[in-house]
């Protein structure tokens, strides 16, 4: 075999070292071999350089069994930090937390709407001055965490280089920035798949509503890719000719959204969520409407739901150190 096969196959164990211990928590190195299926001085000289490197390092905690101990292998959270930027209409939070995806400090980057340019001079700033007062080792990852309605397009930035200028995306210009690997998630697409793990429909939509009204969809168990990422924007169709979203337009244009997807998928589910407070009711109309005038030749079940978004920060962090992992 090539040199360049060899060494790509060390990295490739490498990697999936790195994920059995993330996914473990904690592993001995006989277990890392059962499950990956390489032989214990393979694994004993791949955990030995990853040490060296301070990816990993002994827990401490052994196990024993049949009178053999085994020392468990884990992450070493020290090694590097994860860094989560929350972005909503009113304030800008970066959260920390180490490579165990334990939570650290959370700073306020602004408590009021700041344009991409401006939030962006901010992170730089602040990552590249004050970071290493609160957290230790080096950057490793960043995730963007769009919060509500918000549209990562609403923070494109004007990159300027010695060559040229032009208009990027924030993640985009965080990437070229910070050279580390960067991860875009959005509270409307997570609370989505919070609905699909409790709800099990392999066939549906998603309709948050806030200031935008945004639709995501499901089709075959697969979450589509959409004009603005996972969703797309409709606000378009609930709002009036002065741009506002009254209770007779919202319904009317969730009837008119809902015909127009219907058209194109097969959904048998209808989830509502966002800052409702008449969830059922509009359900309840939306329903209705569209049996009293037989827009749809399906059946579809429209419901309001309160999908539980705790954890959005660190199941961020946890696929931001996925993505360092799988580019190691």
């Amino acid at each position: 075999m090539k040199k360049s096969g060899l060494q790509d196959m060390k990295r490739e164990n490498l990697r999936l070292i790195m994920s059995v211990i993330l996914e473990k928590e904690s592993v001995s190195r006989i277990e890392l071999s059962e499950i990956i299926g390489l032989s214990p001085s393979t694994v004993s000289s791949l955990t030995s350089e990853l040490m060296e490197k301070g990816w990993i390092e002994e827990s401490g905690i052994a196990v024993s069994t049949g009178g053999r101990k085994r020392t468990e292998l884990s992450i070493n959270k020290n090694k590097g930090y994860i860094a989560v930027l929350e972005i909503g209409w009113r304030r800008a939070v970066l959260h920390f937390m180490d490579l165990s995806l334990e939570k650290g400090d959370s700073v306020i980057l602004s408590d009021y709407y700041i344009t991409g340019n401006e939030l962006l001079e901010k992170v730089i700033q602040y990552l590249k001055e004050d970071a290493e007062n609160l957290c230790n080792g080096q950057l490793a990852g960043i995730g963007l965490l769009f919060q509500e309605d918000m549209n990562p397009s609403d923070f494109n930035v004007m990159y300027s280089t010695s060559l040229s200028s032009d208009t990027i995306s924030f993640c985009e210009a965080v990437k070229t920035q910070f050279k580390v690997p960067v991860i875009e998630e959005y509270s409307q697409v997570y609370s989505f798949r919070q609905i699909l793990e409790r709800e099990e429909s392999a066939n549906s939509a998603h309709i948050e509503i806030g200031k935008k009204v945004f639709v995501s969809i499901t089709a075959n168990g697969t979450l589509l890719d959409m004009s603005s990422g996972k969703k797309a924007d409709m606000t378009p169709f609930v709002e009036t000719e002065d741009k506002k979203i009254t209770s007779d337009r919202l319904t009317e244009g969730i009837v008119n959204i809902l015909q127009m997807i219907c058209m194109l998928f097969p959904i048998e589910n209808v989830y509502l969520s966002g800052r409702l407070t008449e969830g059922e009711d509009l359900a309840k109309r939306v329903s209705g409407q569209l049996r009293k005038k037989r827009l749809i030749k399906q059946a579809v079940e429209i419901r309001a739901v309160k999908p539980v978004i705790n954890h959005m920060e660190t199941d961020l962090g946890m696929r931001v150190l996925k993505k360092v992992i799988y580019e190691m």
